[in-house]
């Protein structure tokens, strides 16, 4: 009888394996789309994200035109800033960082700290009951961040 040879290098694990908490994470893939329930641009994000005994998965996440919170909160940690650094930047020169771009080409292989968790879906707008992992807040921390938080639990 014969055999077959299976590349095993590119599996991943379901990500409702994971528990919920802090990961090192790189995106492989960012896009622009149309929100199906607001019409407003939105980025589709497929981060890549490891855990010593589950191996690898991807999480899907979106930076959604209508969340600025959310999306600042990348924002600072894609260029390695905290909170108080946005602050004084912006003190120093009010009119730069009014407005941000956001380009999806550019994030391919950015690596940060996402903070991961369990919410809700919803069909038309309306819970539906099923849970879901995604990125939840605070969301996002700059990589260089990575090993003064603990991996795995939240820090808050």
């Amino acid at each position: 009888m014969g055999s077959m040879i299976i590349d095993l290098t590119k599996t991943q694990t379901n990500i409702s394996n994971f528990p919920d908490g802090m990961y090192e994470a790189k995106i492989v893939k960012a896009e622009m789309k149309i929100a199906k329930s607001s019409g407003d641009p939105m980025v589709d994000l497929n981060w890549e994200i490891h855990h010593p005994e589950l191996g690898n998965a991807v999480l899907r996440d979106n930076l959604p035109y209508n969340f600025p919170d959310k999306v600042k909160s990348f924002w600072l940690a894609a260029n390695e800033m905290t909170e108080q650094d946005f602050q004084q930047a912006k003190a120093e020169n009010p009119n730069d960082l009014e407005n941000v771009e956001i380009n999806p080409e550019e994030m391919i292989g950015l690596e940060m700290v996402i903070q991961m968790g369990e919410v809700e879906g919803k069909t038309n707008g309306q819970p539906n009951g099923k849970m879901y992992k995604n990125v939840v807040g605070s969301w996002y921390f700059p990589a260089s961040r990575a090993e003064s938080l603990v991996m795995w639990e939240t820090p808050f």
